[in-house]
């Protein structure tokens, strides 16, 4: 028996010699079976990991060392790189700010000019700006007599990431990376006709509607044309009773949504007869007036992760290299730190990472650098919950909701990653025992569809069961 053993060890090793595994992972040969004869994988380029972090054994190893294009499993070196040089508890603060009171009468307050900071919060909306219009007034601010500054002194002027597809740009997520960031850099509108023939229209956008150019046209079908000025957008063309008309866009002029949705409030609550502008020049020679305060790193990486979030991965990224040194930050910067960090700790080098998000194909890591970042964040008890709570659980959150539903004696935590062509999942394993692995299965090279590879890539954790 241990003589017929050594001799089918010895064929598995001469025919897939890039392939290790260890005793301890039971059905390390269903799994290896079903890669090495799935036809539909014959072409592609997969790379696979499977390693027990109490045991610190590697139990299944399939060109773990190859580069392959990560998509979104670049977010899980981004959270690590935010947890280590921000913190967990790290907010992004906006703030209104004065450089001089002119004077006080009767309760009421006159200022010189006014100032916004903004640092690039992700979670930050046209409701928050609301807010603290409304505590701005509450301090009896009547009039402001000079302009308003927008201070975009922090981040670069460059607002795309290396590499990104020029044909996603209309996506909201892919949007401009500013620190001037609101409402996602995102329109969501949507129109339709009542009986009456009133527009009913719903947005989670501080926005105006002009409908004046829609024609009702019950004889032809409907032809809608839309376009976002500012914060007022433009409806033209023909509409009837039938059509439900959803827009989602990238607001690719950040500034000018912000400056025109800023005004309309201003003007609304205060005397104000100056100018609205954006600023390169930092002013720190100003007075705080009324401040807001995000929600702490940990629970904005939940919706980073669970979400697939794209532009929180990239203002992260700049926000870092912000802090750094307190001198402008970019994504070259951030990705610069990444790189380093990585080096340093991990004793690596073989990489190449441009954005925080994933978007780009400049990207290249192995899944065996992954596997030490899940180590690493695994084996410090500060972030190892935090993770846990970040990324999608199987079968229930984010982009893993409607998946790996069958795993029955381990629960999955774990990240996606996909672009034409590329499907990878990297996390954790963890059975009732406590018992953890960490996996990263990475496919790249395929015309496969999506589904496919995600069907996969379930099945290969099954196996695991």
């Amino acid at each position: 028996m241990k003589k017929k053993s050594l001799i089918l060890s010895l064929l598995l090793l001469l025919l897939y010699p890039t392939i290790s595994f260890s005793k301890e992972l039971a059905d390390v040969k269903k799994i290896n079976d079903y890669i090495q004869k799935n036809k539909d994988l014959k072409d592609a380029s997969i790379s696979v990991i499977i390693k027990d972090l109490d045991t610190k054994k590697v139990l299944f190893d399939l060109n773990s060392q190859k580069l392959m294009t990560p998509a979104s499993n670049i977010k899980i070196l981004t959270t690590f790189l935010a947890l280590e040089k921000l913190g967990k508890n790290y907010t992004f603060k906006t703030d209104f700010a004065t450089d001089g009171y002119t004077n006080e009468e009767n309760g009421n307050i006159n200022i010189k000019n006014l100032y916004l900071k903004m640092t690039g919060d992700p979670t930050f909306k046209s409701s928050d700006l609301k807010n603290m219009i409304s505590k701005l007034k509450e301090t009896g601010l009547k009039e402001i007599q000079g302009d308003i500054f927008i201070d975009k002194s922090i981040f670069d002027n460059i607002i795309y990431g290396p590499g990104w597809m020029w044909d996603d740009l209309e996506d909201c997520d892919d949007s401009p990376i500013s620190n001037i960031y609101m409402d996602d850099n995102c329109l969501n509108v949507s129109l339709k006709l009542k009986n009456n023939n009133e527009f009913e229209i719903k947005t989670n956008n501080t926005i105006n509607i002009d409908t004046s150019k829609l024609e009702i046209d019950e004889k032809n079908d409907e032809i809608i044309n839309s376009e976002l000025k500012g914060n007022k957008i433009y409806f033209s063309g023909k509409i009837n009773k039938k059509t439900f008309f959803e827009k989602e866009n990238s607001i690719k002029d950040n500034d000018s949504y912000l400056i025109s949705v800023l005004e309309q409030l201003i003007k609304e609550n205060f005397v104000f007869s100056g100018k609205i502008q954006t600023s390169l020049e930092k002013n720190d020679n100003i007075i705080s007036l009324v401040n807001k305060e995000s929600e702490p790193l940990y629970k904005i990486l939940k919706r980073f992760n669970e979400e697939s979030h794209n532009l929180t991965g990239e203002l992260l990224l700049k926000t870092i290299a912000f802090n750094e040194d307190k001198k402008i930050g970019s994504t070259k910067k951030g990705s610069d730190i990444l790189s380093k960090h990585i080096g340093r700790l991990f004793n690596e080098s073989n990489f190449n990472i441009v954005d925080g998000s994933g978007l780009s194909r400049y990207n290249l890591i192995t899944p065996n650098l992954i596997i030490k970042v899940l180590e690493y964040l695994y084996q410090n008890p500060n972030y190892r919950d935090i993770v846990y709570e970040a990324f999608p659980q199987g079968g229930l959150e984010g982009t893993l909701r409607n998946r790996l539903k069958k795993l029955k004696n381990y629960k999955v935590f774990a990240k996606s990653g996909s672009m034409t062509g590329v499907n990878c999942l990297s996390g954790f394993l963890v059975n009732d025992k406590k018992n953890t692995l960490a996996f990263s299965l990475m496919i790249n090279n395929t015309n496969l569809k999506g589904q496919e590879l995600r069907d996969i890539q379930d099945k290969i954790l099954e196996l695991i069961e």
